[in-house]
């Protein structure tokens, strides 16, 4: 019986601690936000993060996603891309994670990167409107019209009031019925469903 008692004791000063620690890591975390020294701040609500997954046994989604905030409000590029890949290797990955790294690398002109992050991203959450908007500008970037207009039907179909996405339907269909030359901008030979693309045009600018 005593042992036991001690064991209880001994149980109850640990989760004393503990808590303390969980508490003044918090609150390193939250004053370095405070006073935007976001970098610091970014590292210590992952130390937080890392502290609570291993004294109480589960994930901290909250402080790694704070983590992740914060690196990107220090605008720090390495910083984004490490915090959010380290919420994705922890198996807790969010939209925003895919979204702010491809993010990143569009801001290198990494144009592959980003693409493959996204396509990463949308694997896990294919309707995530932000990640198929962001996927859909690269395509209109790249001329992938067809791609692109694969997207934009989603999108309209997830937000049906947007007039935007009519828009830009209208303006793609509007493309694939009128070619152009790339690199000259000279008007390209009409597609044989021409009529047909023509009629889309003008629906969705109508529907827009």
């Amino acid at each position: 019986a005593k042992g036991t008692s001690m064991l209880e004791e001994d149980d109850l000063k640990f989760a004393t601690v503990a808590q303390k620690v969980k508490i003044e890591a918090a609150n390193i975390a939250s004053g370095k936000y405070k006073v935007k020294k976001y970098e610091e701040a970014a590292d210590y609500f992952y130390k937080t993060a890392i502290v609570n997954s291993v004294l109480y046994k589960t994930k901290d989604t909250a402080d790694f996603y704070n983590a992740c905030i914060a690196a990107t409000k220090s605008k720090n590029q390495e910083k984004i891309i490490e915090y959010n890949k380290k919420m994705i290797d922890a198996g807790i990955p969010m939209a925003y994670n895919y979204q702010a790294i491809a993010n990143v690398y569009m801001a290198k002109s990494d144009t592959s990167g980003a693409q493959e992050t996204l396509k990463k991203g949308r694997s896990i959450y294919p309707d995530d409107l932000a990640l198929i908007t962001d996927e859909t500008n690269i395509y209109l970037a790249k001329g992938q019209q067809q791609e692109a207009l694969n997207n934009l039907k989603l999108s309209s179909e997830k937000d049906p009031k947007n007039a935007f996405y009519y828009l830009m339907i209208g303006i793609t269909y509007d493309n694939l019925a009128n070619p152009k030359d790339k690199s000259t901008g000279k008007d390209l030979t009409k597609p044989a469903n021409f009529d047909e693309l023509f009629k889309n045009a003008e629906t969705n600018y109508l529907k827009a």
